[in-house]
């Protein structure tokens, strides 16, 4: 059993309910210490929290059970990729651990009875606080289960095992939301001729933001903190070309694939989860482009889960640890195809270098019936290692979590 759960009335989201109520299947206890719980799920720069606007929108009797002993407020932004802020600053970017010490010294609450649960499975290594108690948990991988368990009808979901594929292409690349490390990923590719030749997707405008705005924005904090994103030393040319070359690529986008309009396709959804199904039948690997590759956290969205789904190895460009961290949940990885390296290198640039390799390097494994079959094998343990055992171990931990929230 868990801790009952109240949610606030204006922070909250269906994600929650549907991991304890139906995924997790978790009974709460009607009477200890409860957990007033604030979802934080929309775009955290503009949210009311970061503008110290938390008591407001705190109920009475939440603050009042609080202070004596009989409630704890979690603070939840597992949903984004929201992090400590680090040498290189990105969006989300925030140390919310010290809101929260202000929040509870507005209100009149121990710090002991206030916490963050973040997205980010290192935010612990990596807060500022020292009063208020940071946990990472990934809540993502069930809700590309539910698109294809109840939201896609069956008859639409026609999934060929590699082995029956016929691969017009190498490989799939679906980029949606213009971050940093997918910019720089966008130009590998392009200086790599791989932009045409293969199913990559880019867009052109996203949120009112266009890609040469977003790629003159990365080029700009590249240059300026270079050195917090790559060892290598480099000169005036290096930065011309590669302005040059984003200029150049932005004249070529978007890159349609799966969708007409970027903008209107929301890319976690099931439209999406559908929508790909046939180009990742005609390919023969991915390379999976997480939401935050450049700061030092380990943020794993559902994307990272997309490759279990599809049946497809990959490449994973994402934080460094997120391959290892997959492995220890027990899913198994792709090192005998090609190097798995990159996940040990801290530096975005010099990371994502090494994940284009490894990604020419998949890509020109024979693909015969040996390997295929081999590959399948793989496919299938881990459809089945998301479905079950990864579902269970996260409903464990998860429970264990808020029991240990409680118990502190």
């Amino acid at each position: 059993m868990i801790p009952r759960i109240e949610e606030n009335d204006n922070w909250n989201s269906l994600l929650l309910s549907e991991l304890i109520n139906d995924r997790y299947a978790l009974e709460q206890q009607e009477d200890g210490v409860y957990l007033h719980w604030c979802e934080i799920n929309c775009d955290i720069d503009s949210h009311a929290v970061m503008n110290g606007n938390i008591l407001s929108f705190i109920p009475d009797h939440v603050i009042n059970d609080v202070r004596e002993g009989k409630a704890k407020i979690v603070f939840s932004t597992w949903q984004e990729s929201t992090n400590p802020i680090d040498t290189y600053p990105i969006e989300h970017c925030i140390d919310f651990d010290i809101v929260l010490e202000q929040f509870c010294d507005d209100a009149c609450i121990s710090c002991n009875d206030v916490i963050w649960i973040s997205g980010d499975l290192k935010v612990q290594e990596r807060q500022r606080s020292t009063r208020i108690t940071a946990h990472g948990f990934t809540c993502y991988g069930h809700d590309i289960l539910r698109h294809i368990e109840s939201d896609i009808s069956r008859d639409m979901w026609k999934l060929k095992p590699i082995t029956e594929r016929v691969f017009e292409k190498d490989f799939m690349c679906l980029q949606r939301f213009m971050k940093p490390g997918r910019i720089y990923l966008s130009l590998l590719l392009y200086r790599a001729n791989l932009i045409h030749t293969q199913y990559v997707s880019i867009a052109d405008r996203i949120n009112g933001w266009g890609f040469l705005e977003k790629a003159r924005a990365f080029y700009i904090a590249t240059k300026d903190n270079h050195q917090h994103m790559s060892t290598r030393e480099v000169d005036d040319d290096y930065f011309i070309d590669m302005w040059h070359d984003l200029a150049d690529l932005g004249l070529h986008v978007p890159m349609i694939v799966d969708v007409h309009d970027h903008d209107k396709n929301w890319c976690a959804g099931a439209d999406t989860t559908l929508s790909s199904l046939d180009f990742y039948n005609k390919s023969f690997a991915s390379i999976i482009t997480e939401t935050d590759m450049q700061s030092n956290g380990l943020f794993i969205s559902e994307a990272t889960f997309r490759s279990f789904i599809y049946q497809h190895p990959c490449v994973w460009a994402g934080q460094s640890g997120i391959v290892q961290q997959l492995k220890d949940w027990g899913f198994k990885t792709w090192d005998w195809l090609a190097s798995e390296e990159y996940d040990e290198c801290v530096y975005m640039i010099d990371r994502l270098d090494m994940c284009r390799d490894s990604l020419l390097e998949m890509i020109s494994v024979p693909r015969s019936e040996h390997i295929l079959k081999r590959i399948h094998e793989q496919n299938i343990y881990n459809w089945d290692h998301l479905k079950h055992k990864f579902v269970e171990d996260q409903r464990d931990r998860f429970a264990a979590l808020l029991n240990k929230i409680v118990d502190k």
